[in-house]
């Protein structure tokens, strides 16, 4: 007699399935794992043999209310696994791994019921016709050759190890070993391995039992796979725990907080499970749990948050940098920040297929100080709000695979201790420095002016936000916000030799850049950055201190945070890079930093005050402080318009240093805005006329543009001595201009009375 096939209406209204005898248990153990059906009290509560003594089989199906989303009546050992907040990642991102490895539409839905395959569940429990063993080696074997240790010296599994051992014709080959000791009956090779969607929490998620099924191969127990069945409990509820009750104990799913009802199987009073196998199968699990990084860009503007603990196995390898020394740890004021390899198999971010197998091709940034807090009093939500604050600035570029900005690619946090993950550049913008001591060549100048450029519309960017969806429940979307970045250094702006692997994409197909030879400049370090409505654009508190290039009127009492203290230090950063463009990096790095100690007062131990592009000075009568900017920088500007090298074009980038970043009044001060138009003008010139920034055009000595303003800075530095030195030095200073002019004057003299006394002289 021919049996009908199994269709989705048989879980998906309530009523009578007809149904093969020799396929009963098939039936029940399908439709447990594809369509997440209640399981706790199985035929008792739901299904239900109308008559035994009939063939064929009527069964009575009680499905669940709403069939499309049954995590309401899960038992209580599999409850939600997922947080409400859609970008946290609790299943290690098993899920994800899924995802990227399948396509949707080829993935059966928990709402649909596959039809059985005769040919695939031959062999399966007592329905095997196939006795005969693999030749090939176990399972188990097989997994513990393929365990690796991590940087940090744990074992894990990679995951795709486990994707080519735990196949289903080698868990058939297991299963088929354990044909005789199965306690629940047969089981589907079929429902193990094969990868199934799910709605949790208004978001398709992925499982299969291939974990679950390594873990129990790895502890000898296979035979317990049906009580893994029975409950649900899939690779999406790892790592699962202990719960005790009595002397009972119950290995549950990660977030349970309440004892299984009813008959749970994962229990030790069943007899089947002994409190060292629960442990050993703990222990065992985080070999196959290290997580699978991937990208977030199906949820917009989100990244995935990991939330891990300490038994947690990063899957880090052993990685080496440029120079193939080991992977470093910076150890930052507010951060440490650790360049690490992912094991290809766990991640799915885009990077060079074609650099060094070795290379570290990521960076984690971990938060370790909240910044306006001292170490010793911060907490938890000290440190959590620190990087949600960086978290929140990143997010609004990360998924726009912003040229300028890094991107953050994932975040992860263990035990309240929060890291966020980068791609790994070659360094910063003094490393840059370093590898071209004396740039050359007229691309240098065109590089130079492409990436001031692009920085420049990267911080606008920051200033001026426009309208984000997502940014807070509490305001409206609609609201354009204002960032301050705060912490501009040659540190944060980071160095790629290549264009970062999310990029490349964009650029497959077409010619390389001429320019890339001195390679790629990035905006980073968000954890300063705060964003604010235009009515709280000043007054903002920013921690700026001991920054070389931090603004004048960050010294000054009270909140005085803008985004003008940004523009300042843009002035600061693009006189230095001028500076390495004429000059070299020695001059960068040694000179120009020692020309400006000249212009700090030298304490009694000798030595100078504070690094930085302005001075305070004190009035003589008023006793009002002021600052200005250092005397030795407007010296050093003439001296670089005197270069050889320096052309039209390198003395409009100057003069816009000059007159409209290092300037002291912030009314003064041009806007972020106003910079990339000045920037872009220079840009366009440099495309129109290849003279502008190919042939020198240096101030000579004779230049009178160039004198007068030596004479203006002279002057200048004369008056702030005064001030700086008091009034035993201002009337010094009176005593030699009053001699300096009588003095001559009282020499004519006496010489016209000589020459009158000789003539006046008897012959």
């Amino acid at each position: 007699m021919e049996w009908p096939p199994f269709s989705s209406e048989n879980i998906q209204e309530q009523g009578n399935a007809t149904v093969n005898p020799d396929e009963l248990s098939y039936f029940v153990s399908l439709s447990i794992a594809q369509a997440s059906l209640p399981t706790q009290g199985i035929w008792a509560d739901h299904y239900q043999i109308k008559d035994p003594t009939e063939e064929p089989y009527s069964i009575i199906i009680h499905p669940p209310l709403n069939p499309e989303n049954s995590n309401g009546i899960h038992s209580a050992a599999r409850k939600p696994c997922l947080s409400s907040y859609p970008s946290t990642i609790l299943d290690r991102g098993n899920s994800e791994r899924l995802r990227d490895e399948i396509k949707p539409k080829d993935v059966p839905k928990s709402t649909e019921l596959l039809e059985p395959v005769r040919d695939t569940i031959a062999g399966v429990g007592s329905w095997s016709n196939n006795k005969s063993k693999s030749k090939k080696l176990d399972m188990g074997r097989r997994l513990r050759d393929a365990i690796i240790r991590s940087a940090d010296d744990k074992k894990f599994l990679p995951l795709d190890k486990l994707k080519a051992i735990v196949t289903q014709e080698a868990v058939q080959d297991e299963l088929d070993r354990e044909n005789e000791f199965m306690l629940q009956g047969p089981v589907s090779a079929e429902v193990i391995c094969e990868q199934r969607e799910f709605q949790e929490n208004n978001r398709t998620q992925f499982t299969s039992y291939q974990k679950i099924f390594a873990i129990l191969v790895l502890i000898d127990q296979v035979k317990l796979i049906s009580d893994f069945l029975h409950e649900g409990i899939s690779d999406s509820h790892l790592p699962l725990k202990e719960r005790r009750s009595g002397n009972n104990t119950f290995l549950v799913a990660r977030d349970v907080q309440q004892d299984p009802e009813g008959q749970y199987r994962l229990q030790t009073s069943r007899g089947e499970w002994a409190p060292g196998q629960m442990e050993f199968f703990q222990n065992q699990q985080w070999i196959v749990c290290a997580p699978f990084f991937a990208t977030a860009e199906h949820l917009k503007d989100r990244v995935h948050l990991y939330s891990l603990g300490a038994q947690d196995v990063l899957p880090f390898i052993n990685g080496t940098d440029d120079e193939g020394h080991p992977a470093y740890l910076y150890q930052g004021f507010f951060s440490t920040v650790r360049r690490v390899k992912i094991h290809p198999a766990h991640h799915n971010f885009p990077i060079h297929a074609d650099l060094d197998e070795n290379r570290a091709d990521f960076v984690v940034k971990e938060i370790t100080r909240a910044w306006d807090k001292d170490d010793e009093q911060s907490t938890p939500e000290d440190y959590k709000r620190s990087f949600n604050q960086e978290v929140l600035a990143l997010k609004r570029f990360c998924q726009q695979n912003e040229r300028y900005i890094i991107k953050l690619l994932a975040t992860y946090e263990i035990n309240n201790r929060y890291h966020l993950l980068f791609p790994a550049a070659d360094g910063n913008l003094t490393s840059h420095w370093k590898e071209y001591p004396k740039p050359e060549g007229p691309s240098s100048a065109l590089w130079l002016m492409q990436e001031c450029l692009g920085i420049a519309r990267a911080l606008r960017k920051i200033h001026d936000t426009p309208p984000h969806d997502g940014v807070s429940s509490a305001e409206p979307s609609q609201i354009r916000r204002h960032g301050i970045h705060g912490d501009i250094k040659p540190q944060n702006i980071l160095w790629f030799k290549r264009l970062p692997g999310h990029l490349r994409g964009d650029t497959v197909g077409t010619p390389p850049d001429p320019l890339s030879h001195f390679g790629y400049l990035q905006l980073s370090d968000f954890g300063t950055v705060k964003f604010h409505r235009y009515m709280t654009r000043k007054g903002n508190e920013i921690q700026v201190q001991g920054n070389t290039y931090r603004a004048p009127e960050s010294d000054l009492a009270g909140k005085q945070g803008s985004p003008a203290i940004d523009v300042w230090a843009f002035g600061c950063l693009y006189l230095d890079m001028i500076t390495w463009y004429l000059l070299g990096d020695k001059s960068v790095e040694d000179d120009f930093p020692m020309v400006r100690g000249a212009d700090e007062p030298t304490s009694i131990e000798g030595f100078t005050g504070e690094d930085k592009f302005f001075i305070t000075r004190t009035h003589l009568f008023s006793n009002r402080q002021f600052q200005i900017v250092k005397p030795s920088v407007s010296e050093w500007i003439i001296r670089l318009r005197r270069e050889p090298r320096c052309s039209q074009f390198i003395h409009d980038f100057l003069d816009l240093v000059q007159t409209r970043l290092l300037i002291v009044s912030l009314e003064e001060r041009c806007q972020c805005s106003e910079l990339v138009d000045a920037l872009q003008i220079l840009h366009e010139n440099c495309e129109k006329n290849e003279e502008y920034y190919t042939v020198g055009r240096p101030h000579t000595w004779l230049s009178l543009e160039s004198n007068c303003v030596l004479l203006k800075a002279k002057t200048r530095q004369l008056g702030q001595s005064i001030d700086s030195h008091g009034q035993a030095l201002f009337l010094a200073s009176l005593v030699i201009v009053v001699l300096y002019f009588t003095v001559p004057s009282l020499v004519r003299v006496f010489q016209e009375e000589l020459t009158n006394e000789v003539t006046l002289a008897p012959l």
